[in-house]
This record gives C-alpha cells, sequence and structure tokens, in this order.
C-alpha cells in the first residue's frame, strides 16, 4: 500500500500472486531434494548425522545455518533440477556482460539455470551425478 497503489484489488492479486510463486517454487525444489537423498543413502546419511549433531545447540537458527553438508545438499539438487528452469529480466539500463555482449536499455536477457547445471564443461564429464560434497566446485 506504501507503493503509491491506492487500489486494494492490484495489491492483493501482487500479494496472492507472491505467495502462490513462493510455494510452487519451493514445493519444486523440496520434492527434487527429497527425491534425490532417496535415491542417495550417502547423502542421507549425512544429512541425519549433520542434524543429531547441530541439534545439541540453542536457538533453530544456530541450529541449521552451521550445516553445510545439508546447505550443499540443497544447492546440489538445485542444479540439477533448479525450480526455475530458465527465467528472464529486463534491463533497466545499459550494461555489458561479462562476456562482452552489450545489452541496452529494454532488452530482455533470458537464460536457463537448468541447462547450465548441465554443463559438461563447467560440471565434469560426471554432472548428472548428485554429489553434493562437490557443490560449488563448478
Amino acid at each position: 500500500m506504501n507503493s503509491g497503489h491506492s487500489d486494494d484489488a492490484f495489491v492483493i492479486d501482487m500479494v496472492i500472486s507472491f505467495i502462490i510463486a513462493g510455494r510452487d517454487t519451493t514445493s519444486a525444489a523440496l520434492t527434487w531434494f527429497f527425491w534425490l537423498i532417496s535415491c542417495n543413502f550417502h547423502v542421507e546419511k549425512e544429512i541425519l548425522n549433520e542434524i543429531m549433531m547441530e541439534n545439541l545447540k540453542g536457538s533453530m537458527y544456530d541450529e541449521v545455518k552451521d550445516m553445510v553438508y545439508t546447505h550443499a545438499s540443497l544447492c546440489e539438487s538445485m542444479r540439477l533440477y533448479p525450480p526455475v528452469p530458465a527465467d528472464t529480466k529486463e534491463a533497466t539500463g545499459d550494461d555489458v556482460l561479462p562476456d562482452g555482449t552489450v545489452v541496452k536499455k529494454g532488452m530482455r536477457v533470458t537464460y536457463h539455470p537448468y541447462a547450465m547445471g548441465r554443463m559438461e564443461n563447467l560440471w565434469g564429464k560426471d554432472w548428472a551425478d548428485f554429489k553434493p560434497e562437490m557443490a560449488g566446485e563448478g
């Protein structure tokens, strides 16, 4: 409401869109995460060990902030199965991409996390393997 939009219906529609979009991407990410864990028993064991070790601390934040392997497992599952497999952005101003591509204001740029997570030149010949211990090394 503070954004200058006084139309209640517009604001309600925007809030509902955010809730639905967040719910869909979260459920997609967690579905693939749990499927990958169910197919990789060594990963499940490591996550359970980490949970047991962290369970002895104080607040919920303190319990999860140091769960490095669980975090790596989530990241690795989203590399293989990103909740948003392709996304498009519109440039708000002129810019240049790292490879030298010029992007003018108003141009749209699409990127594909799904394809990027499968690029052999980034992830190696075993790109299709679920390996949380290697997350972030691509």
